[in-house]
């Protein structure tokens, strides 16, 4: 039979293995959440750049004159949306 400081000391032993684990695990967390915020960045910046090339692709089809209606009404749709903004920001102007 074992004595026990021997189990407390095999005990001791395997909780600092634990804790070293713990702290391993708690770094690759970390390290795991900087790489998806850079991710969840990337993605962004993504969407971002696709939202602007489809305006670009809808501006290249209006000029070309390669509009369905839907294409059209779509167009005429964001045309009022801008209009309204610029009034919105010459009215905010005026103040």
């Amino acid at each position: 039979m074992t004595s026990v400081t021997e189990q407390i000391s095999r005990i001791a032993s395997k909780v600092n293995r634990l804790i070293r684990e713990l702290h391993a695990a708690e770094r690759e967390n970390e390290r795991l959440r900087a790489e998806l915020d850079g991710y969840r960045s990337r993605e962004r910046e993504l969407t971002e750049r696709c939202r602007e090339l489809e305006e670009q692709i809808a501006v290249v089809k209006a000029v070309r004159g390669n509009l369905d209606d839907a294409g059209r009404k779509d167009l005429e749709k964001r045309l009022n949306q801008y209009i309204k903004e610029i009034d919105r920001c010459i009215a905010l102007l005026g103040k």
